[in-house]
């Protein structure tokens, strides 16, 4: 009879537990972002080459949805971006391959003499020639008068949040990129130019995450500049990792 009741309690407290574990959610691992350091920097100038290499039409920072972010997979890295729509917010589904890193503007700048500003950047949209061209002093300076308006920043992966986030600060070096000849975004934006640009310099907050495993995955980021600018940024990634 003892031995009965024993069994009883031990199938009693195992169900308990497996009870308790059903009930307790699983709390995801946090992703482990490369430090800050040269390949920041290098990689912010590759971004916006990449970004700026593309038309309009499949341009992934005009992408809503994940249709173009496949375009991110560029040689041992995968690109995310963020977008030019008026709500600053986008919610995209793409797959990855296995063991890719990525590498994303959390929150950025970039200033050239073409003198190009998107709406969030402020300030005047003027065709070139420039009568009074910065010097890569002077585009660094503008570039961090707007990454001075920052208030807030966010990351998180599959519900994990990036914590010190605004030590991930990254300058390029100075860069060129080349636009292409119709359908570009300068043209976009009123200015009709193409080909080459440069100097260009970028100054902003960066993430480089070590590749993700295999599985399905969400990653949100995002940030604010502030008055006189104005601008938030929230995006969205529904993530499958390939094996």
């Amino acid at each position: 009879m003892f031995t009965g009741k024993k069994q009883y309690f031990c199938r009693l407290a195992i169900a308990m537990v497996v009870a308790l574990g059903l009930m307790t959610p699983i709390q995801a691992s946090c992703p482990q972002v490369i430090p800050n350091g040269s390949a920041y920097q290098k990689l912010a100038a590759d971004w916006w080459k990449w970004a700026f290499s593309f038309p309009t039409s499949i341009n992934p920072l005009f992408d809503e949805t994940g249709s173009q972010a496949y375009l991110g997979d560029r040689g041992n890295v995968f690109f995310l971006a963020g977008v030019y729509n008026v709500t600053g917010t986008a919610t995209r589904t793409v797959t990855v391959p296995a063991g890719k890193p990525l590498f994303f503007p959390v929150l950025n700048s970039e200033y050239d003499n073409v003198l190009f500003r998107p709406p969030y950047l402020g300030g005047p949209i003027t065709p070139p020639p420039q009568p009074n061209p910065l010097s890569v002093p002077e585009l660094y300076a503008a570039s961090a008068d707007v990454v001075a308006l920052t208030s807030e920043l966010h990351a998180t992966v599959d519900g994990c949040s990036i914590p010190g986030l605004f030590s991930y600060r990254a300058k390029s070096a100075p860069f060129s990129f080349r636009l292409p000849a119709t359908d570009n975004i300068y043209q976009f934006f009123g200015v009709d130019v193409s080909g080459t640009v440069a100097p260009a310099i970028t100054d902003g907050y960066w993430l480089f995450l070590q590749p993700l495993p295999p599985g399905n995955h969400t990653v949100n980021f995002g940030g604010t500049f502030g008055a006189p600018v104005n601008f938030t940024l929230d995006i969205t990634y529904h993530i499958t990792v390939m094996p």
